[in-house]
């Protein structure tokens, strides 16, 4: 069993957070979210399931204007101010230009930036061997940092409201069902199957079963998996649900120690 090395920060609201009286610290706002995994390489991630929607390119006055505003005139005007570009670097960047705000047009490219030498701060090393992008910018004099066409991932930081919209007053542990989205998305394929070894009263189950998912939980309590039961069967029918109902139904006559 592997565990990744930077665990997900659960971020709760702000304004929600738990109370913290301690003069001599910060408030602590967040919990960790462990990822483990059976092996190193090669497990199941679907990272374009749990990417936000890129917004859509637009024609103002008509030109092509990116979502966050890229019109390329502002890039076209650093690129013909460069001092640090040839005549020729200078043709070949407005002809590149120009070819990425027709990838933008026809919907080949969300979004990108373009790094022109001597007029953009780079993030990367200026080392040849180590960054293909400072080998790049030395032989051409620019390049694009282009959006992923199927909208931006989640970051390591999830802002989530840490309410129970269920209103569960005999459990005291609950969270939120929008805590389980994102590892479900991602870590499970469509026809996989969620495992909830403390299920408590069933909100790993029931999102698993909004995503399409199979699942199974288990709980020493008789109360919390009827619970379960009554949940699953309030919102959602069918063969998944069947044998999950027939499996729990079957636990919860179990005479638990």
């Amino acid at each position: 069993m592997y565990a990744k090395i930077v665990p997900t920060n659960f971020t709760e609201e702000p304004i929600k957070g738990a109370p913290d009286n301690s003069p001599d610290k910060l408030r602590n706002i967040h919990e960790n979210v462990f990822h483990f995994v059976k092996q190193p390489n090669g497990y199941y991630y679907n990272s374009d399931a749990i990417r936000t929607r890129p917004r859509e390119a637009k024609v103002v006055n008509g030109s092509i204007v990116s979502a966050t505003g890229v019109s390329g005139v502002r890039y076209k005007r650093q690129i013909e101010l460069a001092a640090d570009l040839t005549e020729q670097e200078k043709s070949h960047a407005i002809n590149a230009l120009n070819t990425m705000l027709m990838k933008v047009k026809m919907g080949e490219v969300s979004d990108f930036r373009m790094i022109i030498r001597g007029r953009q701060r780079t993030t990367h090393s200026d080392a040849e061997n180590l960054s293909g992008r400072a080998k790049e910018l030395k032989e051409k004099g620019f390049y694009f940092l282009c959006y992923h066409p199927n909208g931006t991932k989640p970051s390591d930081v999830w802002e989530i409201i840490p309410e129970d919209t269920q209103h569960r007053k005999e459990h005291y542990a609950a969270y939120p069902a929008d805590l389980c989205n994102i590892p479900i998305s991602a870590t499970c394929p469509p026809n996989g199957t969620v495992l909830d070894p403390f299920c408590g009263t069933g909100t790993t189950l029931v999102v698993a079963q909004s995503f399409h998912r199979k699942s199974i939980g288990i709980d020493i309590s008789q109360d919390y998996l009827q619970q379960s039961i009554e949940r699953l069967n309030t919102s959602y029918e069918g063969q998944q649900y069947v044998l999950f109902h027939e499996y729990i139904r079957e636990r919860a006559e179990c005479d638990y120690e």
